[in-house]
């Protein structure tokens, strides 16, 4: 397979298993596994001591299996109110996955409890009880020298070993009807809480704490936060050549107390094929923070706001080509002691001038089945660049001098599969 992920691509090898009938009432088991290599961008580039690591093609490995059954109707709780709901299903999933990429290895274990259903055509509600997730990381020498380096207690605990024990609720609406064309909506919302249970239980039965004052579960600490993320499209068809897409998306993650920040895998990041495409995957923000080493490793916020508009148009048969506008950004809710990121911190008097605006060309090509896409984005303003010095327009001395590097790069090229949005 080709995968596309986070503007990354890359090539995986999978064999499934599947048994229609499990229990004999159409109880599904599906058993999946799967190795492959991604491109991605380096976690890390620049010197450090000598050691060096490149964006190199498939610089990524990843091997994993997931066991799903999928079984008709409501089980548990919510068994009573399968007569009024569409389609019910219960889903029962673990999985591992190890990855190996530029900066760290990671292993994740999952369990989820799962309900979905759809209500009429255009609502479709999920709901998991359960959704419980170990991360271990271990940072590669290199990427370890640069956290040392930034000296920043909050990424730090970003990149540590942690439990998640969380509920989720989704929500998305669609009325696209593929027959007849025409305008339509998407809408997609979710709501996360993890480790609330977990620290009600600890403060109840006065359990002891860690010297910190935190709490940890076999050994490991668990996250503790609230996530909750908005997706809103406008498709309008101009004619049968051309149409124009509008979307918002909205995210903001709170950091609570056993686990002050957000786990690195549920942080936002801003930029890539599908988001801010003037800038790679992981390389604007937050706000207007500046980083002259060159790091994605703190790239990462608690809150993000993005915005786009894409107009398409048919050029050949199989050829299409785009013209887009892309504006948003990554930020930290509040200024910590431990985060030392300046100019990371939203603040509703300044967010507008710390807003990366970008702006390109693209091609599609329709192969029926799949489509190739190829977008070049040009970055109009930068906000890690320094007073006078954002906009396309402007001169960049002293970048130059900051970064010690003639050429500033205006421009970046995604290739992707299917549409951005």
């Amino acid at each position: 397979n080709g995968t596309h992920r986070s503007g990354n691509l890359g090539l995986n090898a999978n064999l499934t298993y599947r048994n229609r009938n499990l229990f004999h009432a159409a109880e599904i088991l599906e058993f999946k596994s799967t190795v492959g290599f991604e491109a991605q961008r380096a976690t890390i580039s620049g010197n450090i001591e000598n050691e060096q690591i490149y964006g190199n093609v498939f610089n990524t490995f990843e091997y994993g299996f997931e066991s799903t059954v999928y079984i008709p109707g409501m089980l548990g709780p919510f068994k009573k109110i399968r007569e009024k709901l569409l389609k019910p299903k219960t889903n029962f999933t673990f999985l591992y996955n190890y990855q190996l990429r530029p900066g760290f290895e990671r292993n994740i274990f999952n369990f989820q409890y799962r309900y979905s259903w759809s209500l009429k055509e255009t609502n479709q509600l999920s709901y998991s009880p359960l959704d419980i997730s170990t991360i271990k990381i271990q940072l590669d020498s290199a990427a370890q020298a640069r956290l040392d380096g930034l000296n920043n207690p909050f990424l730090t605990s970003s990149y540590q070993d942690h439990l998640i024990f969380a509920s989720k609720l989704g929500y998305t609406y669609s009325n696209q009807n593929i027959k007849k064309g025409g305008n339509y909506m998407y809408f997609r919302t979710t709501f996360e809480s993890a480790g609330n249970a977990l620290r009600l239980f600890d403060t109840t039965f006065d359990r002891p704490a860690n010297e910190d004052g935190t709490y940890n579960i076999f050994g490991i600490q668990y996250a503790h936060y609230l996530k909750t993320d908005v997706d809103l499209r406008l498709y309008y068809r101009i004619n049968k050549f051309s149409n124009i897409v509008y979307r918002f998306y909205s995210g903001v993650g709170f950091p609570l107390r056993n686990f002050q920040v957000l786990p690195f895998e549920k942080s936002f990041f801003a930029g890539g094929a599908n988001g801010i495409r003037a800038w790679q995957a992981r390389t604007l923000g937050p706000g207007s923070y500046t980083d002259p080493g060159a790091t994605t490793i703190d790239k990462i916020g608690d809150l993000q706001l993005e915005g786009n508009v894409e107009y398409r148009f048919k050029i050949l048969k199989l050829l299409e080509g785009a013209v887009f506008g892309d504006i948003g950004n990554i930020w930290v809710l509040k200024e910590r002691e431990t985060d030392r990121r300046e100019g990371a911190v939203f603040d509703i008097n300044r967010f507008y001038t710390q807003v990366g605006v970008g702006s390109g060309i693209g091609f599609r090509l329709d192969l029926s089945f799949f489509i190739v896409r190829l977008d070049w984005g040009i970055k109009i303003y930068d906000p890690a660049m320094a007073s006078g010095e954002e906009w396309i327009y402007q001169p960049k001395d002293k970048y130059r001098e900051l970064f010690n590097q003639e050429k500033y790069d205006y421009s970046t090229i995604n290739l992707g599969i299917g549409y951005p949005f």
